[in-house]
């Protein structure tokens, strides 16, 4: 049922306008035994459709009481509905945010994104490494490889700013005295062997937007990028900030992209 329910998903994300993909998901839902996401999805469409104000608000008012009476099971379907707050506008879900870990499991990543159906429609993923950083293929492997995260072109790689505890003052007893102070560490996202990976990822062609600010990279992460044979589609390239470039190698970068598109 895994390889299904990623179909119809992708179906509905793929064309997010039209309601057939929708309405074939919903009637594999029932005929599955979910007759309760089925009814969420098809009251959704109707309200949408209302010719009238009346009807629309009847409609309206049946989906939330189906939401309120069954709240994980139309929670969980979240960005499949026609919006039904506002006619003629839909969900924007257009950004995805994971962590590394996440990242590391294809498989369980993969199991994980049907419990968040939105995901199918983004565009833009953004990684953060609060434990880990990307060293190797992996997270790449699970992010291009994944049907979930197909329409990903733009790919947010950027090292994080995080707050740590640079001093306390405590008593004689060892008790907290006053608040601690705190200070800002950089928490890079990738480091050059991710860099290496990404750069010779196949599936990197698709990317058309990438940023590397914040990583304390070097000259060699530059080198790796420019020689890269598979991003030739970046019409934007963010890594001067928060990294350690030294001599011409920028210049590889302008050679290779064009000044337009690398700041």
């Amino acid at each position: 049922m895994l390889e299904e329910r990623e179909a119809f998903l992708r179906a509905i994300f793929d064309a997010p306008d039209d309601d057939v993909p929708r309405l074939v998901y919903a009637d594999w839902l029932e005929e599955n035994g979910e007759e309760v996401a089925a009814k969420a999805i098809r009251l959704s469409i109707s309200c949408f459709r209302a010719e009238d104000e009346r009807t629309r608000v009847e409609y309206l008012h049946e989906f939330q009481r189906l939401k309120w009476e069954n709240p994980e099971v139309v929670n969980h379907h979240d960005g499949l509905f026609r919006n039904v707050l506002e006619r003629g506008r839909d969900y924007d879900f257009t950004s995805g945010q994971f962590t590394v870990a996440e990242l590391l499991d294809e498989q369980a990543f993969r199991v994980s994104a049907l419990a968040k159906p939105w995901l199918f429609g983004v565009w833009r993923a953004a990684v953060m490494a609060p434990t880990e950083r990307i060293v190797d293929s992996r997270p790449f492997d699970t992010l291009f490889h994944s049907i979930a995260l197909r329409k990903v072109c733009e790919l947010d790689l950027a090292g994080d700013e995080m707050p740590i505890v640079a001093s306390t003052v405590t008593d004689d007893g060892g008790g907290l005295i006053g608040q601690p102070t705190y200070e800002s560490r950089l928490i890079p996202t990738i480091s050059l062997g991710g860099i290496e990976a990404l750069a010779k990822h196949r599936l990197c062609k698709r990317l058309t937007g990438l940023n590397l600010t914040n990583n304390n990279l070097g000259n060699d992460a530059i080198r790796y990028l420019a020689r890269s044979p598979y991003l030739d589609n970046l019409s934007r390239l963010e890594i001067a900030e928060g990294n350690n470039f030294r001599g011409r190698v920028w210049q590889l970068l302008i050679e290779r992209f064009g000044e337009e598109v690398v700041s």
